[in-house]
């Protein structure tokens, strides 16, 4: 059992979109699952357009920077995504490229030297190893998707935080699942407080 916020929580059951979801609350980013593009044009092209897991942004004029994370679940679709140099399509999109696992399915050495390593262990995510940065100009349609993206999410993200908290050890947590054990927890305590007065009266009465 994990422990959040001093109360017992099951241990989660990773699937890749919750992995990606605690990844993109731990990196307090909305840009999750985003085509690196216009749809629009690319269909037109007949080019498959990339779609990143997730991208974080460093907000400096100076020292502006996009990374781009793929979230791997499992080993098998890690090593089959390094098998195929799918991964290598992102790097034109991004100064820095990262690809974001769960402990346990690969080793930092495993992985190609152009990709960082975050890893989501048990007390949540950390870097393992750095990614490289590179020179590279973003493309203007994929900054224009990432605008029209934003608009389009924001209000449900916002809200969605709102009715959620962020722990390191559990990732994040519904509030009314919180209330809900805040709730058995008070009924604990009441009942304990009452045993302990019970017998406090007891012996003055004995």
């Amino acid at each position: 059992m994990d422990r959040v916020g001093g109360m017992n929580k099951t241990k989660i059951k990773w699937t890749h979109n919750k992995l990606l979801k605690d990844l993109a609350l731990a990196k307090g980013t909305i840009y999750t699952e985003v085509p690196l593009g216009s749809v629009f044009l690319n269909q037109m092209r007949r080019v498959v357009l990339p779609r990143a897991d997730m991208i974080n942004v460093r907000p400096s004029y100076t020292r502006f920077c996009i990374d781009i994370f793929e979230v791997k679940q499992n080993r098998a679709d890690l090593l089959r995504d390094m098998k195929s140099g799918k991964w290598k399509k992102y790097l034109d999109y991004c100064h820095r490229f990262y690809f974001a696992i769960l402990s346990g399915i690969a080793k930092p050495q495993e992985i190609p030297q152009e990709a960082g390593v975050m890893i989501r262990g048990g007390n949540g995510w950390k870097v393992s190893r750095g990614a490289p940065s590179r020179d590279v100009t973003i493309p203007v349609e994929m900054l224009l998707s990432m605008l029209f993206y934003k608009q389009k999410v924001m209000p449900s993200f916002v809200h969605r935080r709102n009715l959620s908290y962020w722990s390191k050890s559990g990732g994040y947590y519904e509030l009314d699942t919180l209330g809900k054990e805040i709730s058995a927890a008070l009924k604990i305590y009441r009942k304990r407080k009452y045993t302990i007065l019970k017998k406090e009266r007891d012996e003055i009465q004995i």
